[in-house]
């Protein structure tokens, strides 16, 4: 179909040209150097607080409980939703000399009985503790930031722009929650092939040790690139503008380093993916993500893609904000070639704003098509709470 070929990328780089030739030309201009104060060269009691140093804590619990069917079992499985794990995050910060800044962040993730793990044969692991981030940064507003240690690479995030309000339950990886199960065989019998085998979202290289790169937001345009363990490199192009009666952002990544299975060998990739989301002020949304890895055609591997879209509607009211979506998604070639796997949806989430509370429901249907062989689909009903402090 010709739908399965279509990629977002190429076709919105007019679209970048065009937005940015709408704004203002007006450039960047630093600080004077002589508007900045006198560095202290000793330390004094209370000398942090009086140079404008901040720190911040802040966290989440993000739960959900999903009941699952496969053709045959039923099962009902409860732990932390993969979308956004439960974490504690210390972050710092210290302005220096010519309006250059330093700073870091610490953050502690917490995964019991992942949501996007368990399955048919396991329904509880352990509880992990993972260092998701240890990094210091120096920045500023003209130059940009330099990062280095462990957190997010450039391309990270970069499939997940989501403006729905359902992303906690819903979004483009769509395996956040029964990504573990396995599908079931037209005989009844149990495969060895699970949802996160024929379902990704290529979402960059997630957070690794790095060293990083952000420019300065000019108008709405920024870029990232980062290097990072494994010989993994990549370059990330972000665009967000607040309009009128909308908002928009759209974000897009290349990356080198990464591999595609190929009867058990990996073999080297590189990716292109990019999501958008625009919002309505009439609440309306649209979200969109699709990516694609390029084996080069050195082997018999075919290329994995996939697209991505998602429709929404959300509105305020004395509780907090209300918001509905429904998605679809198809994924080609990630297990082996000719795979087709199929995921569909409906999602709500209620957000309690004095409560700093999310409540989120959904109920998702996987579906794999495979060249001589027939599976059951996989239906998931979730419900799912997070809390934020």
């Amino acid at each position: 179909m010709m739908l399965q070929r279509i990629r977002v990328l190429p076709l919105l780089l007019p679209l970048f040209y065009t937005l940015a030739s709408a704004e203002t030309t007006q450039g960047i201009e630093p600080k004077s150097v002589n508007d900045q104060p006198t560095r202290a060269t000793s330390l004094s009691p209370g000398f942090l607080s009086e140079r404008g140093a901040k720190m911040k804590l802040s966290g989440q619990l993000n739960f959900v409980g999903f009941y699952a069917y496969d053709g045959q079992d039923r099962g009902i499985f409860w732990g932390s939703n993969a979308s956004t794990v439960h974490r504690f995050t210390i972050n710092g910060e210290l302005p220096v000399a010519y309006d250059w800044r330093v700073g870091s962040r610490i953050q502690l993730g917490f995964d019991i009985s992942s949501s996007d793990a368990v399955n048919q044969l396991t329904d509880t692991i352990d509880g992990t503790i993972d260092l998701r981030w240890v990094e210091v940064y120096l920045g500023n507003d003209c130059y940009g930031t330099f990062t280095i240690g462990k957190g997010k690479t450039a391309s990270d995030f970069t499939s997940l722009v989501d403006f729905s309000g359902t992303d906690v339950i819903a979004e483009s990886s769509v395996n956040d929650v029964g990504g573990g199960l396995y599908f079931r065989n037209s005989d009844l019998t149990l495969s060895t092939t699970r949802v996160n085998d024929v379902v990704d979202n290529i979402d960059g290289f997630s957070r690794r040790n790095r060293l990083r790169y952000d420019s300065p937001d000019y108008h709405g345009f920024s870029f990232a690139l980062s290097t990072s363990e494994g010989e993994r490199n990549d370059l990330a192009l972000h665009y967000t503008h607040q309009f009128d009666k909308a908002k928009f952002s759209i974000k897009g990544a290349y990356t080198n380093g990464q591999t595609v299975d190929d009867a058990g060998t990996a073999v080297h990739a590189n990716g292109l993916n990019g999501s958008l989301s625009l919002l309505l002020d009439n609440g309306f949304s649209l979200t969109y993500a699709d990516g694609q890895l390029y084996t080069g055609g050195n082997t018999g591997r075919k290329d994995p893609y996939y697209f991505y879209i998602k429709p929404g509607y959300q509105f305020a009211h004395s509780i907090g904000v209300a918001s509905f979506s429904v998605d679809y998604g198809r994924f080609y070639n990630f297990a082996q070639n000719r795979d087709q796997a199929t995921s569909y949806s409906v999602a709500a989430v209620q957000n309690v704003a004095d409560w700093n509370i999310d409540l989120s429901a959904s109920f998702r249907i996987f579906r794999l098509s495979r060249i001589d062989s027939s599976f059951q689909d996989i239906h998931v009903f979730a419900l799912g709470i997070r809390y934020r402090f």
